[in-house]
């Protein structure tokens, strides 16, 4: 048995960030959040003695101190050292058949080397498994995948594969592509389902305050509001959904889109194209701890992602507050539809045309409305942060033995 393991001991456990936002989450950003709810839980039931390698952050130091089952190891990546290091590991990476690692990832390891760790969970980067794993031959490393990282004939497929004992994953999709990948039928593979905090986004606000904050938004009672939650990027069909909505608002005199973020961060392709509608209305930038109330001014949700999405967190949250929804069928989010919560429609061409007669479809139809709100909230129910904590707990006991 490892030391760490002894009575009376928890068993640590290295969790390896990626080096753009900070962990405690002070920043946002959906992986961060995802290892802060492990921080949280584990401080209510201790389980392990995280030690958790973050992006250097003043905001975030101060935050971790309330943390007693948790040591916090903050890399800086400022300095005119830190850049030169950076784009050297970056030259030598992209001019040699073998990966060397990232100048993160290498301060990470430093660290990682001063201490036992019975298991060292990588988030998402599963390529820093192969530095790790060249000074820690023995180490169990696990990586966590929050998106479409390894697939066959993905970078490195091989040295990936090599470098790394088991990989848990966000959805069944992507446990799917990691099995394609080169001897992925020989590794260990977990779905490990993302949780959110369902209090917060089961909350109702009052029917004063909507009609109060749609009113800020230049958005009346009668109207009827067609929502967007998530980046404003290509990938993720906002052109698509503006298309689809210039059709709906020729039959739906009172309709709205609502979306969020501002409208400076919206792709200058689409801005490039035509005027948008005045009934196209932005919100601004949200705070995460705002988005339940933001999503409650919605009528209808619209996700049309175009790419494969690993899990889709904007749809988990949509159905926790009981927004009926319309989505794409991308990676994750057929999975998070299954038992008929959400109308799926099919990407390809002819995507704006079937999202506008979905949209038109659900306008007409309030029960139909009704009854996608109600499955969808019984949907959410089984994404707890708690039950995402149950199986994390499920899945690193069993290595720790």
């Amino acid at each position: 048995m490892n030391n760490s393991c002894e009575k009376n001991k928890l068993p640590k456990v290295a969790l390896i960030l990626c080096p753009l936002l900070p962990v405690p989450a002070v920043k946002g950003g959906a992986v961060e959040n995802l290892v802060q709810i492990l921080l949280d839980e584990n401080e209510k039931t201790p389980k392990f003695d995280f030690t958790v390698f973050s992006l250097n952050d003043e905001d975030a130091k101060r935050e971790a101190k309330k943390y007693k089952r948790a040591k916090f190891i903050f890399i800086s990546m400022q300095g005119w050292w830190n850049f030169l290091a950076i784009r050297l590991m970056f030259i030598i990476n992209k001019l040699s058949p073998r990966y060397f690692g990232s100048w993160f990832s290498l301060l990470a390891r430093k660290e990682l080397l001063k201490d036992f760790y019975d298991l060292i969970l990588i988030e998402n980067l599963a390529i820093y498994a192969i530095p790790m794993r060249r000074k820690m031959p023995f180490a169990k490393i696990i990586t966590h995948l929050h998106n479409r990282y390894v697939f066959c004939g993905c970078s490195r497929e091989r040295e990936i594969m090599g470098a790394t004992d088991e990989f848990w994953c966000v959805s069944n999709y992507i446990c799917e592509e990691v099995r394609s990948a080169e001897k992925g039928a020989e590794k260990n593979i977990y779905c490990l389902y993302n949780g959110i905090d369902i209090s917060r986004f089961s909350t109702t606000i009052s029917r004063d305050k909507r009609n109060f904050m749609r009113g800020r938004l230049g958005i009346s009672e009668g109207d009827f509001v067609f929502l967007y939650s998530g980046r404003l990027a290509l990938e993720k069909g906002v052109k698509e959904l503006v298309e689809a909505f210039s059709i709906v608002e020729g039959c739906i005199p009172n309709a709205k889109l609502l979306i969020s973020g501002d409208v400076k961060n919206l792709p200058s392709q689409i801005l490039r194209k035509k005027r948008l509608s005045q009934n196209i209305i932005f919100s601004g930038r949200l705070p995460y701890e705002k988005m339940s109330e933001y999503l409650q001014l919605g009528d209808v949700a619209v996700l049309p992602t175009l790419i494969e999405e690993a899990f889709g967190l904007a749809f988990l949250e949509a159905l926790c507050v009981g927004l009926p929804t319309i989505v794409t069928d991308a990676g994750g989010m057929v999975e998070l539809a299954e038992g008929g919560n959400a109308i799926v429609v099919q990407r390809g061409e002819g995507l704006v045309e079937r999202l506008a007669m979905a949209m038109l479809d659900l306008y007409a139809h309030p029960e139909k409305r009704h009854e996608l709100s109600l499955k969808g909230k019984a949907r959410a129910a089984g994404f707890s942060k708690e039950n995402y904590w149950k199986r994390f707990v499920e899945l690193a006991k069993r290595l720790c033995i």
